[in-house]
């Protein structure tokens, strides 16, 4: 520097270049990170990594590698499955590499260390993909100004019955109207502070699946709406403590649940909540203690089952219906297939029709509800303690249903109003669970109810005393000779038909042994009800 002027560190200022950034730099490896492959490649080495990453165990990166070299192709590649964080282990498989390769070991440590990295930072990314999942609210589709004045229109009409059972029809749901709309209101319950459940009981085709899945469809929040079509044995006691509150639960076969998910069912239809004794690791000390884990309700559900005879416990607790399967129903579901089939009816209009409910089910807010009015069933009824509380239960949803048309009292700035229930809520209520009020007082169920009364119908023609066969029954209702046999041995058990001879090729012949009368039970419950909802009105 000596032979140079002062000036020189001037023009070395002024001539002075940008340096070229770092992100600039052109990286001399590439890699690409696939679910279950990853394939890493530089100048020398071609690393491949099978198998998915484990995002679980941050403490160890587990991986089965594959080293080529890319001087020497015809070399046999090296193998071996190591964690990349054991030092003492990658050091010796370097040296492994670089004999068997006949590459440097500045090279194969340089790839393995970098691979490392761009793993470490794979692995971190889906960690945080998915906590930012799992932390994810649902949004709810938002009603526009036009959509909530029309549902607050229908909500306050005088006819509001009436036109959510029409609109429930043009869902897709061909007859059934009262039960149509008594599922629609129980399962509508999933909202509010008391919950109520129902068993939809039929033989298989009959629809019963059909008619609580349109029932759910039109369930606002869809999010709160949990379908299931198996559940194992332990899986209730495995949802996170509030992931089953104020949830609709649809069980498509109630058949497949095991002793101890019926167990669970049982207690969250009662108890509202499963709580379970379990062992708890401490995961810095390694120490196991007992704990207690909890999943809260209430929950509201719709059950469809085959069966003709429930444990007493499931079905104690639940409004049970019965499918119609008459021929006049089948006629209607037909028409309703033709009228599809011709596009006189779409599939968006019967959308339309959910989405129309569906608005006005989002305006149905949880009230308290005053209801001086006590109704008492007959003593004949199965369960009558647990059967009264479900029937003033469900007076309360249908008095939640029609809340933009009842008297409001004003509470406490902290408390919410209270809705008084009116008379016609019990002659609502008591129209829509006749049926099921009705299959409680009988000693058959509803599926085979329907088969005896048709067994009835058959018969009085020919005489109370005809015999009949198996097949002949059979063969004149067309159903299954699997189906035929539950149906008689049934009737034979609680002695509604006896065997009264047998008859050539030892065929067995029967007879009925017990003609009772249904409809004059129905009356006599009718009246019952009703009775006691006049003795109310003369008071009034």
């Amino acid at each position: 520097m000596d032979s140079h002027t002062s000036e020189i560190f001037t023009q070395f200022f002024e001539n002075r270049t940008q340096a070229i950034p770092a992100k600039q730099l052109k990286k001399k490896y590439s890699i690409q990170i696939e679910t279950h492959k990853t394939n890493y490649q530089d100048e020398h080495l071609h690393i491949q990594v099978l198998g998915k990453l484990d995002i679980k165990n941050l403490g160890a990166l587990r991986v089965t590698l594959v080293v080529k070299s890319k001087h020497n192709m015809h070399y046999i590649p090296v193998r071996n499955t190591l964690d990349l964080y054991h030092g003492d282990r990658i050091e010796k498989f370097v040296r492994t590499c670089a004999e068997k390769l006949e590459t440097g070991t500045s090279f194969i440590r340089k790839a393995l260390n970098t691979l490392t990295e761009n793993l470490e930072h794979h692995r971190l990314q889906q960690i945080e993909i998915t906590k930012q999942q799992q932390q994810a609210m649902p949004v709810n589709r938002q009603l526009t100004q036009i959509e909530k004045q029309a549902a607050l229109v229908l909500l306050k009409d005088k006819d509001f019955i009436k036109k959510l059972t029409q609109k429930l029809q043009d869902t897709g749901i061909v007859g059934e109207e009262k039960k149509a709309l008594f599922l629609f209101t129980i399962l509508l319950s999933h909202q509010m502070n008391h919950t109520l459940h129902a068993m939809v009981q039929g033989t298989s085709g009959s629809g019963k699946s059909h008619l609580i899945k349109k029932v759910a469809d039109c369930m606002f929040n869809q999010n709160k709406i949990k379908r299931f079509t198996r559940v194992s044995e332990k899986s209730f006691y495995n949802y996170g403590s509030y992931d089953l509150q104020h949830c609709g639960i649809i069980l498509e076969d109630y058949d497949g649940l095991g002793e101890e998910a019926q167990l669970a069912w049982r207690e969250l239809q009662s108890n509202g909540q499963l709580s379970s004794s379990v062992s708890l690791k401490n995961e810095i000390t390694g120490e196991i203690k007992s704990g207690e884990k909890h999943v809260y309700g209430p929950i509201a559900s719709l059950v469809a089952t085959t069966k003709f005879r429930l444990y007493e416990d499931n079905q104690s607790r639940v409004f049970t219906i019965a499918i119609d399967e008459s021929e006049q129903q089948t006629e209607k579901v037909l028409a309703y297939m033709a009228q599809k089939s011709s596009k006189g009816i779409t599939d968006a209009q019967e959308q339309q029709a959910v989405l129309e409910i569906q608005n006005l089910v989002s305006l149905l807010k949880p009230y308290s509800v005053q209801n001086k009015y006590r109704l008492h069933l007959p003593k004949t009824t199965q369960q009558r303690r647990r059967l009264t509380q479900m029937l003033h239960d469900f007076i309360e949803q249908i008095t939640l249903l029609h809340q933009y048309n009842r008297q409001r009292i004003a509470a406490d700035t902290q408390e919410p109003q209270t809705l008084i229930t009116k008379l016609e809520d019990l002659e609502l209520a008591v129209d829509l669970m006749f049926e099921s009020i009705v299959l409680k007082t009988d000693e058959l169920d509803g599926i085979l109810r329907q088969f005896y009364e048709n067994l009835k119908k058959y018969i009085t023609p020919k005489g109370e005393n005809t015999d009949f066969t198996q097949r002949e029954i059979r063969q004149e209702f067309r159903i299954s000779k699997s189906q035929t046999q539950r149906y008689f041995n049934e009737l034979l058990e609680l002695e509604y038909i006896q065997k009264s001879s047998v008859g050539g090729r030892n065929t067995f012949v029967y007879k009925i042994a017990y003609w009772d009368n249904l409809e004059k039970l129905r009356t006599e419950i009718r009246g019952y009800l009703y009775k006691q909802i006049q003795a109310y009105k003369d008071k009034s």
